[in-house]
């Protein structure tokens, strides 16, 4: 019984020390989806005209970036037609600052890159630009 004991106090010094190196350290993308994962999901939701999902992406939110976000959709679905995969990629993080691409592939268009500025908000990365040439 006191094997088990120590055991479990040891596991739990362990995860406690762990959690506290991940917290002082800064997290990026150990509890909180990485920035090539947040442009992906924006990606998808964006080629499919998922307009109120994708704002919940954004760092901020505003009349012009809901509108932003329907023209982008509009011109990739119009130039892209079928899409057959969305993948992030990453880029840098510097701080609480990050960079990542989402390369969506097309059998119209080929391969269309959408490059994305994300900002860290509230610990999980938000966008806060993008650009894409359509």
């Amino acid at each position: 019984m006191k094997a088990l004991l120590s055991i479990g106090l040891v596991g739990a010094a362990a995860l406690a020390l762990l959690a506290g190196v991940i917290g002082a350290g800064g997290d990026t993308s150990m509890f909180v989806s990485p920035p090539e994962a947040v442009a992906e999901q924006f990606a998808r939701k964006l080629a499919g005209a998922r307009y109120d999902v994708a704002r919940a992406h954004l760092a901020y939110d505003s009349p012009a970036m809901r509108e932003r976000i329907r023209t982008t959709s509009v011109a990739l679905r119009r130039r892209a037609g079928a899409i057959s995969n969305v993948e992030g990629t990453s880029g840098a993080i510097d701080g609480d600052v990050a960079t990542a691409t989402a390369v969506i592939t097309t059998a119209r268009a080929g391969e269309i890159d959408i490059e994305f500025k994300l900002i860290r908000r509230s610990g999980s990365w938000r966008i806060a630009e993008w650009s894409a040439r359509l």
